[in-house]
């Protein structure tokens, strides 16, 4: 499906939640089921269309009158929002959920973890810290919290305080095994594997848009692949670019699954580490050839019909590497 068929389905469910928040406002009966969907819908729907915070702003006051209905798809709904932007009014948000969050389910309490520390590298806000600590606690799904803390770990990882997050690269390597061990059970029997994790189950079917089974294997390699990155990132905050620049080679690889874009990124990753090593040995050519290789490839990948919409940060990124190597 092309970015733009996803943009009208997702301007199109977008409108049609609106349009029920406004019947419920105007004092029409709106049921639980109903709302779910509509939110469940909303969550995914807004980071297709915008990243401003004047939209996401307006779509959460829009969408406001459902959120009583069903808690647990405001908290999506808030929480995907967060991932575009902390307004003030998603940092208002994001307030009261924690107030009443003990009595939310335990796979919203996880999509919650990922909220405030996704929040807290974005503002600083330390408060954020001590909510994901406490609510992760909570989670007793140990699959579903190791797949949590990957992604939570690998995002501490990529700020660089190595002062404040030492910890987390001796938990992702352990993170890493275990979700190898993850991957080797589920494998034998998904459904089976689902039936005995319903926490699991409920965050798969809010957290992507795929048949839980498919989702479940979406999850791990997707979990899998932050570890590596989590990864990469303590050896690049350590000084140790060679390992730093494997890690990413294996990111991309990994990456190559889930798109271009997401294998290009990786690439770049690995250049800028290999940039760093070269500054220690002086060759510089080899990093002249990195940078013109991805260049290439980017311009030959973005060229192509069914990736017309290219990334202008990608490209922003490549090409300022590629001119400070010539340089």
């Amino acid at each position: 499906m092309s970015r733009g068929s996803r943009f009208v389905e997702a301007v199109y469910a977008l409108g049609l939640s609106i349009l029920l928040a406004g019947a419920k406002a105007a004092g029409e009966d709106v049921d639980a089921k109903a709302a779910e969907t509509a939110l469940w819908l909303s969550g995914f729907s807004m980071r297709q269309i915008n990243d401003s915070t004047y939209y996401v702003d307006n779509v959460i006051r829009l969408l406001t009158p459902l959120r009583n209905l069903h808690r647990s798809g405001w908290t999506h709904l808030i929480s995907n929002a967060a991932s575009i932007a902390v307004t003030n009014l998603v940092h208002e948000m994001l307030d009261n959920i924690y107030v009443n969050a003990d009595d939310l389910d335990e796979w919203v309490k996880a999509r919650l973890v990922e909220t405030y520390v996704n929040a807290l590298v974005k503002t600083g806000y330390d408060e954020y810290s001590g909510r994901a600590a406490h609510l992760l606690s909570e989670v007793k799904d140990d699959t579903l919290k190791i797949i949590i803390k990957t992604h939570v770990y690998e995002r501490l990882a990529s700020t660089g305080k190595m002062e404040l997050y030492g910890y987390v690269c001796e938990e992702l390597e352990k993170l890493s095994r275990d979700l190898e061990e993850i991957e080797k059970q589920a494998s034998l029997n998904p459904r089976e594997f689902l039936k005995r994790h319903p926490e699991l189950r409920k965050y798969l079917e809010w957290r992507y848009v795929a048949r839980t089974e498919v989702a479940l294997n979406i999850a791990i390699k997707e979990a899998q692949t932050l570890a590596l990155l989590g990864l990469g990132h303590c050896a690049r905050n350590r000084g140790e670019f060679k390992m730093a620049e494997d890690y990413y080679r294996r990111v991309a690889d990994a990456s190559r699954r889930w798109g271009w874009a997401y294998y290009i990124a990786g690439r770049l990753l690995a250049a800028y580490a290999m940039a760093l090593r070269t500054l220690m040995n002086g060759h510089f050519n080899d990093v002249i050839n990195e940078f013109e290789g991805l260049w290439n490839e980017y311009i030959q990948e973005s060229q192509k019909e069914e990736q017309s919409a290219s990334s202008p940060g990608l490209m922003t990124y490549i090409l300022g590497g590629y001119l400070i190597a010539l340089a």
